[in-house]
This record gives structure tokens, C-alpha cells and sequence, in this order.
């Protein structure tokens, strides 16, 4: 990892195959809080100096602002 904010998704895709074409579902809403808050589509990191930071990512700030505010 660098010192650049990256999701989490992202860093995962960078270290992994996907299998391309594979159907899924997906339910952001659904996913930030069945993975209590890290969703990978939400949740970047970045590693500097030894140590790794973790915070959401500035794009998806309102959505997930909405989604804590109207949980259901």
C-alpha cells in the first residue's frame, strides 16, 4: 500500500483475481451495516509510515450520512 486513500475494494481487487461476469446482488445500504461500517465500496485506507489508516471515503460522506440518519 501507498500513502494515497484507496477503497478498500480497490486494494482488495489489486491483490486478488475477480471472477469477471459472476452475477451478484448487492445492497450498499445492506452491506454497511452488515459489515459494521467497513463495506468496501465505502471505507478506504491508506498505509504511511508503518501504520494504517482507515476512514470513508469523501464521495460517499451524504450517503452514508443518510443511511445512519434513516437506518430502515
Amino acid at each position: 500500500m501507498n500513502a494515497e486513500w484507496q477503497t478498500l475494494k480497490a486494494v482488495q481487487e489489486s491483490r486478488r483475481t475477480i471472477r469477471r461476469g459472476t452475477p451478484y446482488f448487492s445492497d450498499q445500504k445492506r452491506n454497511f451495516y452488515a459489515h459494521a461500517g467497513l463495506s468496501k465500496n465505502e471505507a478506504e485506507v491508506r498505509a504511511d509510515a508503518g501504520r494504517v489508516f482507515l476512514g470513508y471515503s469523501e464521495k460517499r460522506l451524504k450517503e452514508i450520512e443518510s443511511w445512519l440518519m434513516k437506518p430502515w
